[in-house]
């Protein structure tokens, strides 16, 4: 392989590790806020219910009291019940846990980050690590005298315990939980006698947070993709600030301009501005979108007159249209955060056929200390272009459109004073808030893109209609092809879902027998490029084959379907073309897939190796004796396909020998990590 080869593999390997660390980072972050955020003490209130109800007795939910010993809540938006005990025979335990569980309970949480009750019970469950590592080691139970006790080396042994466990997961749960005790017990959340000592604060280090930061990536799915029901919600709150509030803030914009009011601060008139107070009276369907405020008294010069303020509401409104048009741009083009927080609507241009696209500064992983980013330009669906353009004429009165850049806010006046602006934090921030969705960041829409196009649910075709404009999977595929970003991005998600199986099958046909057009191509392969196929530089290899399929316009598929056998496909299946394993059948719905569990041998996308020598000979005696036994019961059809399925069997226990005893001769060229 030569040196640039083996060089843009090393930028490839960088980038793709870089970018799981900055999702992890995400991630990382959005739990540190759980734990010690913006406080909102007023949430809380146990103390005082404690002292109104000393025995506990009082609702935490619908269906729980404060004292009982387990809690009930009912995850309304996910539809499922979410049940929390509190069962530890540890003395104490259980009232700590009640008083650190109620405060990770959204309606009571004090930091504001906790939307959800499956996180309450993730962070519920996590308090064991209290007990397993700090507790019974120091042969302390829960009640105040042994509280008292603890001090910062035993919580910092703890910690380390907790490390050397193995069990990324531990580390973190039991951080994540100490930190969250030690912020409530500093806020005086809790009653006394459950708070961790004052002095004891060294745990909560930048180097322990970078010492956590690096387990916690190995206990992380990083690229974690926004649920079906999450992706819904994200998108009709999007479609509501574009489809039905953003067309009523375009009328306001125009009536503003045509008026003469837009570059007033304050509108003073001797009579009232009725036309101004429809205008800037928003309520659709019972959701406020902006209003005016209105006083009335002297004017400075005499007189009695009105005063009207519309911009702080106008400005809230359309910063809430711009957190919409984030949600469709950071789906459709797989931006990273800091990509976007540079986009300015100067980079969005359409051309003469009406087709829109955005420059963009790609900022790839770099050795360079003076690395400036690549320029690119990238498709943007109709959809899309549309709706910035809006949020362009809704920026373009009284200052609003500040230094053009598309993200920025039209609340505050601060300017951009970054040589490269991060995307601003208040925008996720708001939509969490707006949506109860935990941990929104732009790796999240960049999985969830990946995820819709790799597995095709048909649930979420009108998301992919409505993004895209595309009715079929095929015009999508070419959309994403002329995106470097998603094609990218989805490799990435495709090597993720099918490492383990690609792994295999690559190493066996490398190390030994194997049989099929397939996977003669992919030996064909490593034998020219042996060193490509052995530690990181496999996952890279896997990356750089599906992003040329994907970048082809073809899909790709990997199943395991039998032992020793898989399906391997970058075709696109139609009903007058259907593979072995669906013929016959009734037409399936949306994208066509192969059936794993119904794999026919003689399929040429089958994939054979060495291990299925044994269960494809029982396979062949079987059949062969039904013939021989079967008589006239076996009609001719069905016969025919019996001597199809024999002699594909054979071939392959042929090509396998063949292929095995070529193996045995010859060195093996690499191990695989």
């Amino acid at each position: 392989m030569s040196k640039d080869n083996i060089d843009e593999q090393d930028r490839l390997i960088a980038e793709f590790e870089k970018d799981e660390q900055e999702a992890a980072l995400a991630e990382f972050e959005g739990f540190l806020q759980e734990t010690q955020g913006k406080l909102e003490s007023s949430k809380s209130g146990l103390l005082a219910k404690l002292k109104s109800f000393p025995d506990g007795d009082f609702p935490v939910s619908l269906f729980s009291q404060y004292h009982q010993p387990y809690w009930t809540f009912q995850d309304g938006g996910r539809g499922r019940t979410v049940t929390i005990y509190f069962d530890s025979d540890l003395p104490g335990s259980g009232e700590l846990k009640r008083s650190i569980v109620y405060h990770l309970v959204p309606s009571f949480t004090p930091f504001a980050r906790i939307k959800a009750f499956s996180s309450t019970k993730q962070r519920a469950y996590e308090y064991r690590f209290i007990e397993e590592y700090v507790l019974k080691p120091n042969k302390l139970s829960a009640i105040p005298e042994h509280i008292a006790m603890i001090t910062t080396p035993m919580l910092n042994q703890a910690l380390d315990d907790a490390k050397m466990s193995g069990q990324p997961s531990h580390y973190s749960g039991l951080f994540f939980t100490l930190r969250f005790w030690l912020a409530i017990s500093a806020h005086r959340l809790i009653p006394d006698h459950l708070r961790l000592p004052e002095q004891i604060s060294a745990i909560d280090t930048r180097e322990r947070h970078q010492d956590v930061l690096k387990h916690f990536e190995g206990s992380l799915q990083a690229w974690l993709p926004f649920s079906e029901q999450e992706l819904e919600q994200l998108v009709n709150h999007a479609l509501f600030w574009l489809e039905q509030a953003s067309p009523r803030l375009l009328e306001t914009a125009n009536y503003l301009k045509e008026s003469g009011f837009e570059q007033l601060g304050t509108v003073r008139r001797a009579d009232r501005q009725l036309d101004l107070e429809r205008m800037t009276d928003i309520e659709i369907d019972g959701r406020r979108v902006m209003n005016y405020s209105r006083t009335y008294g002297v004017r400075t010069k005499g007189g009695q007159a009105y005063r009207y303020y519309w911009i702080s509401e106008y400005a809230q409104a359309v910063d809430k249209v711009r957190n919409a048009v984030f949600i469709f741009v950071a789906l459709v083009t797989g931006l990273r955060r800091n990509e976007m927080g540079a986009l300015k609507f100067d980079h969005v241009t359409k051309d003469e056929a009406g087709r829109y696209s955005i420059d963009v500064i790609r900022f790839k992983t770099s050795i360079d200390p003076n690395y400036n980013g690549e320029s690119d330009s990238l498709p943007l669906p109709t959809y899309v272009g549309e709706i910035i353009e809006n949020l362009k004429s809704l920026r373009s009165i009284h200052g609003f459109y500040r230094q053009g850049f598309i993200f920025q806010t039209a609340y505050t006046t601060t300017p951009v004073t970054h040589e490269h602006p991060d995307l601003p934090p208040k925008i996720l921030l708001d939509l969490e808030d707006a949506t109860g969705i935990e941990r929104i960041h732009a790796h999240r829409f960049r999985k969830t893109i990946a995820e819709i196009l790799i597995h095709r649910s048909e649930r979420n075709i009108d998301v992919i209609r409505l993004l895209f404009g595309h009715h079929s999977y095929a015009m999508t595929l070419r959309y994403i092809s002329r995106n470097p970003y998603l094609v990218r991005t989805v490799a990435v998600a495709l090597e993720q879902s099918y490492s383990k199986e690609f792994h295999e099958i690559v190493t066996a046909v490398r190390d030994g027998g194997y049989s099929g057009p397939a996977a003669e191509r992919l030996h064909a392969q490593i034998s020219k490029r042996p060193d490509a196929f052995k530690g990181k530089r496999l996952k890279v290899s896997i990356l750089v084959y599906v992003s040329h399929l994907l970048t082809a316009g073809s899909p790709v598929y990997i199943g395991r379907t039998a032992v020793g056998t898989y399906c391997v496909t970058g075709e696109e299946f139609d009903e007058d073309a259907l593979p072995p394993c669906l013929a016959g059948r009734g037409r399936p719905e949306g994208r066509i897939f192969p059936d794993p569990s119904n794999c026919q041998i003689e399929c040429r996308n089958a994939v054979v190796l060495a291990k299925a020598g044994t269960s494809m000979q029982e396979s062949i005696t079987f059949y062969e004796t039904l013939l021989e036994n079967g008589g006239d019961s076996v009609g001719q059809r069905a016969k025919r396909k019996i001597l199809i399925k024999i002699d594909a069997l054979k071939r392959h226990l042929a090509n396998l020998h063949d292929t095995e005893a070529t193996s045995s001769l010859r060195i093996p060229l690499l191990e695989v990590s």
